[in-house]
């Protein structure tokens, strides 16, 4: 079969047989790794960092079996005869387990590395939105300078960096600070800094590793808006990450790696449950003796997930709903807010007991407790919702997580759901009104230890966490 060397018009990237292969270094690795400007030649680069997956801090709840290292010197098959088109405006998310080829493709992409076999064709002006950026910044230099050389970089003209300056400052919040050396900079003045060039210097193409969005609430949110309106300018968005609900937000497409091969290619929904279902049945054996030991009275439900059989729940994902019932990832402190569990359950009169875990870096943790067991009294798809009141949560990030028990022969099981979504509580009293309202405060006694069960918990057919 012949492949085809050149881009169809309406066409941003397209993968033909690609495959990538690393020797792993020994202790203390190589390297930074040095862009890749040519065409199918280059120096090749050891495996490098792939940013920061946002799982990789998650605690220990997800629990995940993470591959064993192999040894110094040993070849790493990270993609495996990749081929994969993305149109023009598409907004590609990609999914898979640690070490299946994800990072690896978006370096590919940004032309960070080589391809071992086959041919990467790209179209337009990428920006990678990964640890390269920060990476390449010069501390003695300033924040001007760092800019025009970061466009340089990702290729971008002189006179487009320098039209886009003010934006970039200022998107930055470092209005004032633009002409000070960078080694002046607070670590979160240098990430925005960095991001912000990423962002501003009007790329066609947009890779991330992980998060869109990152530092403050306010720079967050700044981020989140600013994706949202290039996509509707038609940016091509390549996201790579473990937040599953991060993908159905910002994706119109999906493909699911698996040991660097492409497993699945479809919408968001159809190849997240896919991958869902295979990773359910993958660490269920693993997980299973460990949960049988723990002290179900006193712990939430342990970190298994199920295999799709005939007669066990699956759950599928979870999200926060206003009030009204729109979708949301910024609540009001002082509002209720709605929790929405999407739940399947493959057979009749099956009893279950939901938790959802909401975790703060500092506040520790929030379980909602659902008081009793419902009996499901038909096969089908569930939303299990659950009223969290207002004044529940501090102000700041979140994440949430569901759980569940399902009761069966006497014996209680524990599941837990491979998706998580991550939050925004804001607090829009002053700080001296809310300090004199607050009625809790987690301390060191009983922060991350902290249930709410008096709650009102509902479940309804057919859920709406997807839509």
């Amino acid at each position: 079969m012949t492949i085809s060397l050149e881009l169809d018009d309406g066409l941003a990237i397209g993968l033909r047989d690609v495959s990538k292969t690393f020797r792993v270094a020994g202790a203390g690795g190589g390297a930074f790794p040095i862009p890749w400007r040519g065409r199918g030649v280059g120096r090749a680069t050891g495996p490098g960092s792939a940013g920061t997956d946002a799982d990789d801090e998650e605690d220990d709840d997800l629990d995940e079996v993470a591959p064993a290292e192999p040894p110094a010197g040993a070849k790493v098959r990270a993609l495996k005869g990749v081929t994969l088109d993305v149109a023009r405006g598409t907004a590609l998310g990609v999914i898979g387990a640690n070490a299946s080829g994800k990072s690896t493709l978006l370096k590919l992409v940004a032309r960070v590395t080589p391809p071992t076999g086959g041919h990467v064709l790209v179209r337009g002006r990428v920006a990678p939105l990964f640890a390269l950026a920060t990476s390449m910044m010069r501390d003695d230099s300033t924040g001007r300078e760092n800019v025009f050389d970061l466009a340089r970089l990702y290729n971008v003209p002189h006179d487009v960096a320098e039209r886009q300056m003010d934006t970039i400052i200022r998107f930055a919040g470092l209005r004032g600070k633009e002409d000070e050396p960078a080694k002046r900079y607070s670590s979160g003045m240098y990430q925005r800094l960095a991001i912000s060039v990423v962002f501003n210097l009007e790329p066609d193409i947009l890779l991330s590793d992980g998060q869109l969005a990152t530092g403050d609430r306010d720079f967050r949110q700044r981020c989140v808006r600013r994706v949202i309106q290039a996509l509707d300018e038609g940016l091509t968005l390549v996201l790579a990450s473990h937040e599953m609900a991060q993908i159905q937000r910002f994706c119109t497409d999906a493909v699911w790696l698996r040991d660097g091969r492409v497993a699945e290619r479809g919408s968001p929904a159809e190849v997240i449950a896919a991958y869902e279902a295979v990773e359910h049945a993958r660490r269920r054996p693993v997980l299973a003796a460990e949960s049988r030991s723990r002290d179900h009275a006193e712990q939430a439900p342990a970190p298994i997930a199920p295999a799709p059989q005939s007669d066990g729940p699956v759950i599928h994902d979870i999200g926060l709903f206003t009030m009204q019932g729109l979708p949301t990832a910024v609540l009001e402190v002082c509002e209720p807010t709605l929790v929405e569990v999407g739940i399947e359950v493959h057979a009749a009169l099956v009893s279950l007991q939901c938790v959802v875990v909401l975790t703060h870096a500092e506040a520790g943790r929030v379980r909602l407790v659902q008081p009793e067991p419902f009996a499901v009294q038909s096969a089908g798809r569930y939303a299990v919702s659950v009223l969290l009141p207002a004044g529940s949560v501090c102000d700041g990030a979140w994440r949430a997580r569901a759980g569940m028990w399902w009761y069966r022969d006497g014996e209680r099981i524990a599941i837990r759901g491979a998706s998580t979504t991550s939050f925004e509580a804001h607090d829009p009293r002053d700080a001296d009104d809310a300090d004199e309202e607050e009625e809790h405060t987690a301390t060191d006694d009983d922060r991350g230890r902290i249930a709410l069960s008096d709650l009102a918990w509902d479940i309804t057919p057919t859920a709406r966490v997807r839509q």
